[in-house]
């Protein structure tokens, strides 16, 4: 299963937060999770994103105004995330991070009595 049996996706994915920016989300759909961070003023060569051990790390940094604005996000994910398409997008403020799952549907097949 794709996300433990929890119902609340948040705090599935969601275990730490060190940052100046708090607002994101976590939505679910059919065949990837996707995960959406408000980063005002924060452009794509602001962030470092890596993934290790199944914990999804995200780090920016970037002085706005005189003043630091920095992210530290850690989410843990599930096994079932293809963690080779994992894809980012940081447009308008808002980062957007593409976590595909892994297409493990069973498939019908036909077994032939012999």
């Amino acid at each position: 299963m794709f996300i433990n049996n929890y119902n609340n996706l948040d705090s599935l994915f969601n275990f730490f937060d060190n940052s100046t920016y708090q607002t994101h989300k976590v939505i679910e759909k059919q065949d990837k999770f996707i995960i959406i961070i408000e980063v005002p003023g924060m452009a794509q060569s602001d962030f470092t994103i890596e993934i290790e051990d199944q914990t999804l790390s995200i780090k920016g940094k970037k002085e706005i105004n005189e003043s630091i604005k920095e992210i530290n996000k850690t989410f843990k994910i599930s096994n079932q995330i293809d963690i080779d398409k994992i894809e980012a997008l940081a447009e308008n403020g808002i980062l957007n991070i593409s976590l595909p799952k892994i297409n493990s549907a069973p498939k019908k097949k036909l077994i032939l009595v012999k």
